[in-house]
């Protein structure tokens, strides 16, 4: 935690070298993950991970879904950790949104399903037929937010008179 701290702080003062520190943090922190006996070093791993602003350059589409895996977990910690660090990265690999929206329709813990729902973004057509999905979520809160995130979806709006129809 100490040295994690401290390259932090070594990014602040050296801004040139952010890339390289964050590149080899990124590094130790996933190996950390694969190698882990403990689950509070896997969430502690995604927080440290969230704390350096990774960026689309630095990190890869694969390295990201090998992170999603971690929804899968055992363990709500370690969910809740990867879901956040997921949640940060969704900007710049929208892919995730699609993998955050089954987690959403998966995750038995009511309060991080709702809390991940509601901070998910994105607009576009490949998320209606997830969204509809949601609309048989025994949590009203979820169906609720399908419904408002559908209405923000160009294209939506058949889709949603189906449903009002259906009810």
């Amino acid at each position: 935690k100490v040295i994690l701290k401290g390259l932090g702080k070594l990014i602040q003062k050296w801004p040139s070298k952010s890339p390289m520190i964050r590149k080899k943090v990124m590094g130790a922190l996933t190996a950390t993950m694969v190698n882990a006996k403990s689950d509070s070093l896997i969430s502690y791993s995604f927080s440290s991970l969230q704390k350096f602003n990774i960026s689309m350059k630095e990190i890869s589409n694969d390295l990201v879904f090998y992170y999603s895996l971690f929804l899968s977990h055992p363990t709500f910690k370690v969910r809740k950790s990867c879901a956040t660090f997921l949640l940060s990265m969704q900007n710049y690999f929208p892919f995730i949104r699609l993998r955050l929206l089954s987690f959403v329709g998966t995750e038995t813990h009511e309060e991080l399903r709702v809390s991940i729902f509601e901070n998910l973004g994105g607009e576009n057509k490949e998320l209606i037929s997830p969204l509809i999905q949601l609309f048989h979520d025994s949590t009203s809160s979820v169906r609720r937010l399908a419904l408002i995130k559908l209405c923000n979806i160009q294209g939506a709006t058949p889709f949603i008179s189906n449903y009002v129809n259906e009810v």
